[in-house]
């Protein structure tokens, strides 16, 4: 048996061309917090973001937290978004959790911009023809997703040449 458990889920609908929402659950032991954004296409910018709590540790205090989860309102989700959201929602007025789903949730919004180039080949013609040339298709995205660069071991540009080593065989 687990001494501690802890599950994290994000649920990303399309509300229409323009809007997207994202909700997000932390649900543990001590804790069962739900977080809701509304996020525009293709700015990323946050529209709405509530969050609420129905199981915390400090029950009736920790709730105090929860007016930070409105000043990410206005913001874009992009580079340097994690340093704004840790200043807005987590510190001495925040919840470290309700900072620990807003990440999940705006790591799942990037995933977003994936989904529309993949089922909207009109939108990115080129997609369609680099979708089976692994190293292209990288090129591509990181044209597309500048904010990629650099951020994990695929699209590190120290890595560049394994994709171009590759680029005969491909995949």
């Amino acid at each position: 048996m687990s001494l501690f458990s802890r599950k994290i889920n994000v649920d990303v609908d399309k509300l229409d061309e323009d809007r997207y929402e994202i909700q997000g659950e932390l649900l543990d032991d001590f804790h069962h917090f739900k977080a809701r954004m509304v996020i525009s296409y293709p700015d990323f910018e946050i529209i709405s973001s509530t969050g609420e709590m129905m199981k915390a540790p400090y029950q009736g205090y920790c709730q105090g937290s929860l007016p930070a989860m409105e000043k990410l309102v206005g913001t874009q989700i992009k580079r340097g978004f994690r340093r704004r959201a840790a200043e807005l929602v987590g510190g001495p007025e925040g919840c470290s959790h309700l900072y620990e789903i807003v990440m999940n949730m705006a790591e799942a919004a990037f995933q977003v911009r994936y989904y529309i180039i993949r089922d909207h080949p009109e939108l990115y013609p080129e997609f369609s023809r680099v979708r089976d040339k692994t190293g292209e298709r990288r090129n591509l995205i990181l044209k597309v997703m500048p904010a990629l660069q650099n951020s994990c071991y695929i699209f590190n540009r120290n890595n560049d040449g394994l994709f171009e080593e590759r680029r005969a065989g491909d995949n």
